[in-house]
Order: structure tokens, then sequence, then C-alpha cells
């Protein structure tokens, strides 16, 4: 089990105590050996231990999954035209994460909106969100100690994250733990390099189905126009033959 410092002293965990905790269970694949280990995101008492218990945990979103839940958000669908791709990222330029991000994706023809922000700032990022006027939003940062990570978690990036009209991709450079954020997120990976390369296959995929459906269009347009043309040849013959008739009719 993977339990981190910050998770403790937000629960006021001692020791003795019974905890509840929520996580994610990963599978270790390591010198054929399967291994299994629980990657705890949050935990709270339910005994305390004899010697008393701690202080009141935390209430914040990363007390329990109910907190996720009546946020209310709803998955995103990646639009099937990109009107820009909206990409959060370090604002230090030690970091080339957008940089990395951007030659993945290795598309001219899109336009992509960069919000360099403060990563460790969760108003900041927040405030990010917000002001991403894509209806593509990716959030990247680079790798990591797990403690740089708890920016993820805060409550003002989750639900800015939650209320974003936008499909949401995370691209967070963490390959142990999985954020809140992540879990919001409409797609998550874990380096800000296969977040670029999602959002390409994606792009390319509702390219090719635009395509199609043009085709398709196109293909009913010209149907209907040859079944007009028909339906007329059809309608003036029928008139040349009632003009006929009458003429002969006439004569007789």
């Amino acid at each position: 089990m993977d339990l981190p410092l910050e998770v403790i002293q937000n629960g006021g965990i001692r020791p003795g105590d019974r905890v509840d905790v929520l996580g994610i269970p990963v599978v270790y694949l390591k010198k054929s050996v399967v291994l299994f280990k629980l990657h705890v995101h949050a935990a709270s008492v339910i005994e305390a231990s004899a010697g008393g218990r701690g202080p009141e945990p935390v209430k914040n979103i990363e007390g329990t999954i109910s907190h996720l839940k009546e946020l209310g958000f709803k998955r995103i669908p990646f639009p099937k035209r990109a009107t820009a791709i909206s990409v959060i990222h370090s604002k230090s330029h030690a970091a080339n994460v957008f940089a990395d991000f951007k030659n993945e994706l290795d598309l001219k023809s899109v336009n992509v909106e960069s919000l360099p922000t403060a990563m460790t700032d969760p108003s900041a990022i927040a405030r990010a969100i917000d002001q991403a006027s894509g209806n593509v939003v990716v959030l990247i940062r680079g790798g990591g100690d797990d403690a740089e990570f708890t920016t993820f978690q805060h409550d003002d990036v989750v639900k800015a994250l939650a209320r974003k009209a936008a499909h949401r991709i995370t691209g967070l450079g963490h390959y142990g733990n999985l954020t809140y954020a992540d879990i919001i997120a409409d797609f998550c990976t874990t380096t800000p390099t296969s977040a670029g390369a999602y959002v390409r296959e994606q792009l390319i995929r509702t390219y090719n189905m635009r395509q199609t459906e043009r085709e398709a269009l196109e293909e009913q347009a010209a149907l209907i126009k040859a079944l007009r043309i028909s339906k007329l040849k059809w309608m003036l013959v029928a008139l040349a033959g009632i003009a006929l008739a009458g003429y002969l009719g006439f004569f007789r």
C-alpha cells in the first residue's frame, strides 16, 4: 500500500487507528512476477486508537468519492470539429512539456492556444481552465515527486475541470498515482507526449469521419439530382404522349 504523508495528515490519522481508505489498485509486472499495490488518495478514521483520536480530518474534495459525484460533471466526447486546442502548461522556460506536446501533435491546420501557468498554484490553474477558449482543453506537466501533484487534487482545479464545457485531457507526468483531475478528465494519460498523440489521433479520426459524411452527402445529392432528372424525363414523355393522343383524337 502506498499511503502518502499528506493523506495521513489530512485524515488526522494516528498510530493504531482503524481507517477507511480510497485508492486505485495497480498491477505491476516485474521480472515475470505480478505485484499488486494500492495507491491511497484519501483516508478517514472510522475507529480511533485507545490513545485518543487526532484532530478532525480536513474536509475537502479528497475526502470521499461522493464529493466528485456531487459535482455533477458529464463526459464530453471529442468534438467533430475542434475550434482550438487550449493547452495549460508550465510557464517555466526550463519546462519543455508544451514543445513535447505540440511536436507530437504535428498538425499545422489546427489552432493551438498556449496558456502558460504556475503549475504549483491551484487558483492559477483554475483560472486558466476557465479562460481556455478551445473546445478541447489539455492540462499537462512534466514529471516530479508525488507531493508536487497534490495541486491536481485541489478543490479549485477539480471544480474548474468539472464545469468546463469542453473535451478535457490530462497529460500529467506521473506514473504511480491517479489524481482527481485525471478522474474528472474525459481522457487521461501519463505524459504530455502521449496527450499530444491522443489529440492527433482524434483530429485525424474526426477529419476522416467528416470526409466520409461529406462524400455520403455528395452521393445522396447526386442520386436526388439523377432522380429529379429521371422524373422530369418521364413527365416530358407523359406530356408528349398526352399531346400526341390529343392530336390524333382531333383528326378523327
